[in-house]
């Protein structure tokens, strides 16, 4: 922009500055061009120092401090060349000055010139802010030294313990600021980057106001003999990941080792046994009717009996100490809460196995004495297995399942005992140590399968229903019976989140099912008395059908008859906010239990599925025969559907047709398929059996 009152300068001004590529704007004095500012923005003014209706200077000055005009140049175009005022010129903020007369052949030149040092110093300027911004956001505390280690410049952190006042630190050596155990490592970092040129980390503790504060500190070199830090509070840091290692390693409730950390320590001293021809011992505990406590008292009650049992026994490992032999005083004596009532202890460097029975007398002898809590003076006693490394086993696992299997042991026969393990201990224990720790393995890692078996009208001989039947290919054994893993699941305590993945499972499939075009299809899911009773069925059903979006109507849940007679309130309580929610209710293996009708009535039942007993000689034992026809008359006088299990001949099945059965279940129709064979039956890709194309004809 031109501001003067000669129109001839201004003319002359304008053909120069065209010539060289500006774009002009023109004023014919100062009033009209502070008028014209309030909406341009030009790149560079040239100002005329004399005019009559207000001077360069007060034109120039009144800029200055507007917004958006603190860095604009502005170039004082005079004839007056004296030194006070080229002074004034730039004590009111010009840029530079143009003397007349001009020299047009490099007047536009020198704009140029001008208007470039003018874009890169605000260029300069908006990236010195974003970089003070950045440093003032930046939470660490930066340093400049040099190479000796002395403080040049010092940006405080954003911390509360960061923030410092600068002339704490600058022109003084690190010996000055910090503790010689810190300064000397930090120095030799410092050395190290000028040296190599190579980045350099370190950590360092430091107590500020009584508090013990973490710090990381990284150096990089900036310059010739000159390094800058950049350290950080880690004090947060290092509490979270004190917290997460508890969490991680140590029971929560009794502060002591978890599984996961007896087992690093187990594997550590079995290391160190292999170094000096060591011997070590794993005491496997468990107090005996536990249960009893948290039952009848509580589980606050039965909490503060395992801390109290933690805390004796970390006093029973103190005074182990001593039957480590000479020269093993490093040697490991530890105890640990496995989970539940379950402790393990570790005594390493003994001298043999039968080192380790003076302690396992003390533990004895410790729990002997009655836990006091609230006042109550409770009682329990510890059955202690016993194995020894390296003659019961050659790592952590195998020594702790022998451990356990003598713990076993040591309960048949009569608690509140002390058993070794050895190779005499039966054989059905350790098979069935051997197959909770797969079962646990298969449910850890998804080695468990439902198959399905169809449940078919008999008017029809379609499948209008399917069993969910959970099946174990044992990657060594084969197929294991349910009837061989369902009783180890559930005195293993492994049957509630059994049940609860076949649950659902079942019902993704039959929801999967109806999805893809293969029709809607009940799905009856078992479930344990466990599970019946644990008080929250109704919410794990709702959570299921929610889940997988099955309709609440195509599932069935089924309880064998002892469970329904188990407690009569309790079960109709459960069963009736079952079928609030519109599931069916099966009552199955119905006939061998002792099942009062007046209590059948009062149930919500829809289903009764008569026992694969009764099914077997159904056509050759008339009491069977008569009991089948009874229980097919009273299931449809109480208006339920009537399902016969276990039919594998066609003689059972005309039976149970002629005396009014519904549906049936059996070999004879189908075996229990994975999902895929399954699906072919609800398709209708296979006739499940020629006797029913008969009967359709018919």
């Amino acid at each position: 922009m031109l501001i003067d009152n000669d129109l001839t300068m201004r003319l002359l001004l304008r053909q120069s500055l065209e010539q060289h590529g500006f774009r002009v704007e023109e004023a014919s004095g100062g009033k009209q061009a502070l008028e014209m500012l309030t909406h341009l923005q030009p790149d560079i003014i040239l100002l005329d120092v004399a005019m009559p209706d207000m001077d360069g200077y007060a034109v120039c000055q009144q800029l200055r401090q507007r917004s958006g005009f603190e860095h604009t140049p502005v170039v004082v175009v005079t004839g007056i060349e004296d030194v006070n005022s080229v002074n004034h010129a730039y004590k009111v903020g010009a840029t530079d000055f143009v003397s007349k007369p001009i020299n047009w052949t490099i007047f536009g030149h020198r704009m140029r010139y001008i208007l470039r040092s003018s874009q890169a110093f605000t260029g300069l300027k908006t990236s010195e802010a974003r970089s003070n911004a950045l440093l003032r956001a930046i939470p660490d505390m930066i340093f400049r030294q040099d190479g000796a280690g002395r403080y040049i410049d010092f940006q405080g952190g954003q911390g509360d313990m960061l923030l410092m006042p600068p002339e704490r630190f600058i022109g003084k050596m690190m010996e000055d600021v910090l503790p010689h155990e810190i300064a000397e490592p930090a120095l030799q970092h410092l050395r190290r980057v000028l040296s190599s040129g190579s980045a350099q980390r370190f950590e360092y503790q430091l107590e500020i106001d009584g508090t013990m504060c973490y710090f990381e500190a990284r150096m990089v070199a900036s310059g010739e003999n000159e390094v800058t830090s950049l350290v950080r509070d880690i004090t947060d840091q290092k509490l979270y990941a004190d917290q997460i290692q508890q969490l991680a390693f140590y029971d929560n409730l009794t502060d002591l080792p978890n599984r996961r950390l007896f087992y690093e320590h187990l594997e550590h001293e079995i290391r160190q046994c292999d170094r000096t021809d060591g011997v070590l011992a794993i005491l496997f505990l468990d107090l005996d009717r536990f249960k009893v406590i948290n039952d009848t008292l509580g589980h606050s009650t039965g909490d503060a009996v395992l801390v109290e049992v933690g805390r004796r026994l970390t006093d029973c490992v103190r005074s182990a100490d001593a039957v480590a032999r000479p020269g093993h005083e490093d040697s490991m004596t530890s105890v640990a809460r496995l989970g539940g009532d379950e402790f393990t202890m570790l005594l390493g460097g003994i001298q043999d196995a039968r080192d380790s029975e003076p302690v396992a007398r003390r533990i004895l002898e410790a729990l002997f004495v009655p836990i006091s809590v609230e006042g109550r003076d409770l009682f329990v006693t510890p059955s202690i297995g016993i194995a020894t490394y390296p003659a019961d086993g050659s790592d952590a696992g195998t020594l702790l399942k022998n451990a356990d299997a003598a713990m076993y042991k040591a309960k048949e026969e009569g608690r509140n005992c002390i058993r070794f393990y050895s190779n005499s201990i039966n054989d059905r224990a350790l098979a069935r140590f051997t197959l909770e720790a797969d079962l646990r393995k298969a449910l850890d890692e998804d080695g468990l399968e439902v198959y399905y078996q169809p449940q078919v009208d008999l008017r029809t001989g379609k499948a209008t229903g399917m069993e969910a039947l959970v099946r174990w290919n044992h990657p060594q054994r084969g197929f294991i019976s349910p009837s061989d893993f369902i009783p180890v699941a559930e005195e293993a305590g492994l049957i509630d989140g059994l049940s609860r993945w076949v649950m659902h499972t079942a019902c993704a499939q039959a929801r999967a099912w109806s999805q893809q075009g293969a029709g809607e299809v009940r799905m009856a899911v078992n479930l344990s008395a466990r599970q019946f009773y644990a008080g929250n069925l109704a919410h794990v059903v709702a959570d299921v059908l929610a889940s997988t979006g099955l309709p609440s109507r195509l599932l069935e849940v089924e309880l064998t008859e002892g469970m329904v007679m188990k407690d009569p309130k309790v079960t109709l309580d459960a069963l009736e906010a079952l079928k609030g929610m519109g599931v069916s209710i099966a009552v199955d293996d119905f006939g061998t239990g002792y099942s009062s009708l007046a209590y059948l009535k009062k149930y919500p039942l829809d289903v009764l599925k008569i026992d694969r007993s009764f099914v077997r000689d159904i056509a050759t034992d008339p009491d069977d025969a008569a009991i089948a026809r009874a229980i097919i008359v009273m299931a449809k006088s109480l208006g339920m559907v009537v399902i016969g299990e276990g039919v594998e001949t066609e003689q059972q099945l005309a039976f149970l047709r002629e005396n009014g059965c519904d549906q049936a279940q059996g070999y004879l129709m189908a075996r229990p398929a994975s999902a895929g064979d399954a699906e072919k039956y609800l398709r209708g890709h296979l006739l499940i059996t020629d006797h029913f194309r008969k009967q359709a004809v018919d």
